[in-house]
């Protein structure tokens, strides 16, 4: 009890002190408590408006809603100055918010949320968890939601790629309560459709609906899939292996038409030995190998590759299909038809106009 007793009187004595300070200075005591109701006042003015202006713009957002189409972003390679994709973004159907995976240069990963005059609420001492629901998907689920550090408009936020463990002052969720990140990437890619639900300062909980047209491809563009050859070539910052196998010839000796016919097959396959437990996994796996393998069927089509073809385009071909070719000669299609694309995109840069 002594504890007790001790709390009291210093409760006391700051309030005999308080009441003192503020009979002897009570002209300065005014002037603050005036510059302090201000301050408030200014403060709730500023609050309202921004729940005026939020609750607007969500009104009228519902009135008109735009499935959109993801895109990809690059920033320079600060070694050789080339553009190098790092994020793959999409715009809400209702246009309030953008959603942007990130692949970042020091090798960090999340998912940022932007919603331009619209403050997420988010809990600043504990975890805040959001509610995500994919159209593939009976029921929604849970992430972790985090403020960015520099952000003053508290208009965005991130799903931080580390889905662990959450520590509340009421309650422990442990990883398993959350979507794991790497699942929450692999579905995007799967599905066709994805809501957050996210709280606004002034309007409360409301669903953002996202289309995923073209995300599978946009992500693979920046690697950001998990388990995927780009992905694991790029954490070990270095090509992926080049072991000897039955696409060996040089350029001009290939007759692509004949090899790819022969290839198809083996998709099914090389994604079962890579994913033998995991299903999910499995599928993607074959969705984008598939989606890679016609990308690149129809590149040798349109340019009519024949044996003994020494064009630029060719040259290409070969040198994407070696890069990405891994163990027992199986080819990372999705990689090899990004890598196709972006090496067709910097040869037409350099000879434009020429």
């Amino acid at each position: 009890m002594l504890w007790l007793t001790l709390l009291v009187l210093l409760s006391i004595g700051g309030i005999v002190l308080a009441i003192y300070f503020a009979v002897r200075f009570w002209r300065a005591s005014l002037a603050i408590t005036l510059m302090l109701g201000v301050l408030f006042l200014a403060q709730a003015g500023y609050r309202a408006h921004r729940a005026g202006v939020a609750a607007r713009r969500i009104e009228s957002a519902q009135a008109e809603s735009t499935p959109r189409t993801w895109e990809v972003r690059s920033e320079p390679d600060p070694a050789t100055g080339d553009p190098s994709p790092r994020y793959a973004t999409v715009v809400s159907d209702d246009d309030l918010c953008e959603l942007i995976v990130e692949e970042r240069l020091d090798g960090d990963r999340l998912t940022s949320v932007y919603c331009p005059d619209l403050e997420i609420q988010i809990n600043r001492f504990t975890f805040t968890a959001i509610g995500v629901k994919f159209d593939s998907m009976q029921r929604s689920e849970t992430m972790a939601l985090e403020r960015f550090v520099d952000d003053d408009e508290h208009d965005s936020a991130y799903i931080p790629s580390d889905q662990g463990q959450r520590f509340d002052i009421f309650q422990v969720q442990g990883s398993d309560d959350f979507l794991q990140y790497n699942e929450f990437i692999r579905r995007i890619a799967s599905s066709q459709r994805l809501a957050l639900e996210l709280e606004f300062q002034g309007v409360g909980n409301h669903w953002i609906p996202f289309s995923l047209r073209g995300s599978r491809q946009a992500l693979a563009q920046i690697g950001a899939l998990p388990g995927s050859t780009a992905e694991r070539a790029l954490e070990a910052e270095m090509p992926a292996a080049t072991t000897p196998g039955p696409i060996e010839a040089d350029a001009s000796d290939t007759n692509w038409t004949s090899l790819l016919a022969a290839e198809e097959g083996k998709i099914r396959p090389s994604c079962k030995m890579s994913w033998p437990n995991d299903f999910s996994a499995r599928a993607l796996c074959v969705d984008m190998q598939t989606d890679g393998f016609r990308e690149v069927r129809q590149f040798v089509a349109e340019r009519r590759m024949q044996p003994g073809d020494t064009t630029p385009a060719a040259g290409i071909l070969d040198s994407c299909v070696k890069k990405w070719r891994g163990h027992a000669g199986r080819v990372d299609w999705s990689a090899t038809a990004l890598c196709i694309r972006m090496q067709m995109d910097g040869y037409e840069r350099l000879n434009q106009g020429g």
